[in-house]
């Protein structure tokens, strides 16, 4: 009895140790799927400053009309180019994701902050609802899991 006992101890261990890594990994992944988005706002510094990369929540980008890794391309075509791709990305790394990406102006002008912020079903519960409440009021059966980082390309 009390190894059977210890046993099913020891399993819920490993379980909550395997959730745990995995919530952990979808988290790395939404800070670094962020990140490299930062880094392309910043090297089409114009664009981002016009609102080229500003996303409605649920919203797919726009698709390119050209390969900008195999074709020279206008700075507006690289901002659909680079929003379309890193779109496609977020959605094959993370579960129900989703992105919102905002000006804190309108419209978007040089020097304004920006702010990204990827939305995932971290729990894999069907969750849908976009409006990334506060710890106290975030219930994962609902509530999208969500990563915000704001800046000025």
């Amino acid at each position: 009895l009390v190894l059977s006992i210890g046993i099913l101890g020891m399993s819920g261990l490993q379980l909550s140790s395997l959730r745990n890594n995995q919530q952990s990994y979808q988290r790395s992944q939404a800070t670094a799927l962020v990140s490299s988005l930062m880094d392309r706002m910043r090297a089409n510094r114009a664009q981002a400053a016009q609102g080229s990369y500003t996303l409605a929540v649920n919203t797919t980008p726009t698709a390119p009309t050209v390969n900008c890794e195999s074709a020279n391309c206008t700075p507006a075509q690289l901002a659909t180019y680079d929003l379309s791709s890193w779109y496609t990305t977020l959605n094959q790394t993370l579960t129900g994701a989703t992105a919102r990406i905002t000006c804190s102006t309108s419209p978007c002008t040089l020097g304004v902050t920006q702010t990204i912020t990827v939305l995932w079903d971290e729990g894999r519960t069907g969750a849908t609802n976009t409006s990334c409440p506060g710890p106290s009021t975030f219930n994962a059966a609902v509530h999208l899991s969500c990563f915000s980082v704001s800046f000025a390309p």
